[in-house]
């Protein structure tokens, strides 16, 4: 049983055995080659589940498969190149995932810069790997998205100063049309013997945005 690969016959009938010569050394050796040929056969169905996970992308069981073989045979250099690019492709799949979940993050520089760089390092994906082009051209997109202005309508009294934060002044009007990236602006309004005012305001792809009105009314 043992050299035809007939694993669980071959350890039902060392139980067998046992019951008549417990002592035996011949049954000790058949247990230890019993042992050594369930281990490598357990190797083997894992790194077959694992190279499936891989090849469907899905990375963290991948990871998960290949560190069990590593537990059963730290040696196995095949499980230590396959658990670091599991490893490596569920780290750039979280990071695409946290782009793509939270869009509104790219209306910030610094993320724009960073997903730049995770799309100028990653394309063009790999053959065999859909689902990471899918998640690159989605990036893509988004950032597009991220870049392109959106109108907005300014409205004062025409005495009030109107500045908005990263735009700049504006100066005095009764209205005035924008066009901006989408994110969240600060419209500030100053003028003489009157408070300052302050409107905050965020422009959304989808969202029609309301007129923004911004004038000093509080006299000091």
């Amino acid at each position: 049983a043992l050299d035809t690969g007939r694993l669980n016959a071959a350890a039902t009938l060392l139980d067998k055995a046992a019951q008549v010569r417990p002592d035996d050394p011949a049954l000790a050796d058949a247990r230890n080659r019993l042992g050594r040929k369930q281990r490598q056969a357990r190797i083997r169905e894992l790194e077959r589940q694992a190279g499936q996970s891989a090849a469907a992308e899905r990375w963290s069981a991948a990871s998960e498969l290949y560190r069990q073989i590593q537990r059963l045979a730290p040696e196995a250099a095949t499980a230590n190149q396959g658990l670091q690019r599991a490893e490596a492709r569920t780290d750039l799949h979280r990071r695409l995932d946290a782009f793509l979940d939270q869009p509104e993050r790219l209306q910030a520089e610094g993320p724009r810069q960073h997903a730049r760089a995770l799309l100028a390092a990653n394309r063009p994906a790999p053959p065999g790997e859909p689902e990471l082009a899918r998640k690159l051209t989605a990036l893509e997109q988004a950032l597009d998205k991220a870049a392109t202005p959106l109108p907005v309508l300014l409205q004062s009294d025409g005495l009030t100063q109107v500045s908005i934060h990263r735009v700049g002044p504006l100066g005095r009007f009764r209205e005035r049309r924008l066009e901006l990236p989408p994110g969240t602006y600060t419209a500030i309004g100053a003028r003489d013997g009157y408070r300052d005012v302050r409107r905050v305001f965020q422009i959304r792809h989808g969202e029609t945005l309301a007129p923004i009105r911004i004038q000093c009314e509080e006299a000091i």
